[in-house]
């Protein structure tokens, strides 16, 4: 028997990796190894289970967003997370025009 999931969890799993994938996955509950996951989108990156794992997982993410404000971070979780795009909106309202955002303005932020 497969594994239900709520809060959507479905439909976000639909979207990453289609309808097709997403019925397997949900109906078989089968393990996945790490370059199936990474070949799916379900994971960025794979970090060898050593020792040194976690400091080299807290390395890789601090590679990724250390150089990014708090406040950018925290509202950037929570967009991904909501419901609606009202909720979205709102969130994004409160770093629109910021410090955060002025001062990226201002430093000629290039995106790579």
């Amino acid at each position: 028997m497969g594994v239900g999931c709520g809060w959507g969890g479905g439909t976000l799993l639909r979207r990453l990796v289609g309808p097709s994938k997403a019925l397997d996955i949900l109906l078989t509950s089968r393990k996945m190894d790490a370059s199936e996951c990474l070949q799916l989108g379900l994971a960025d990156t794979v970090i060898d289970h050593d020792e040194s794992y976690f400091e080299t997982s807290l390395k890789w993410l601090e590679r990724k967003i250390k150089h990014l404000p708090p406040d950018v971070v925290h509202t950037m979780k929570k967009i991904v997370t909501c419901d609606s795009f009202q909720e979205e909106k709102r969130h994004f309202s409160k770093t629109w025009g910021g410090p955060s955002q002025l001062a990226a303005l201002g430093s000629n932020l290039k995106h790579n």
